[in-house]
């Protein structure tokens, strides 16, 4: 997602192909779901945690967001850099 032309993405750990289409039906998307992994460049992308949906998730709250930094004790060297590109098909009409 790009807000005020900041890429922002999570991290492609824990990220499932149950999260794919639960967050692909929570957006309004009925079709087929894909992800592709790809690595941030320095400053391209924040990237924010893990989300994780379960299958019957009906909205975004229902998922969870395991931010980066709740990891205990903290590396920066441990900081997530692969992050998910979702495609989401047939939208609602």
């Amino acid at each position: 997602m790009t807000v005020n032309l900041k890429k922002w993405a999570v991290c492609a750990d824990h990220f499932t192909q149950q999260t794919a289409n639960a967050a692909c039906r929570i957006l309004g998307y009925t079709g087929h779901t894909s992800f592709s992994t790809h690595t941030a460049g320095a400053n391209d992308t924040e990237v924010l945690g893990s989300l994780i949906c379960r299958e019957n998730a009906a909205r975004l709250v229902d998922c969870h967001l395991k931010h980066q930094f709740s990891y205990r004790p903290y590396r920066v060297d441990a900081a997530c850099t692969n992050h998910v590109k979702l495609a989401c098909t047939s939208l609602f009409k």
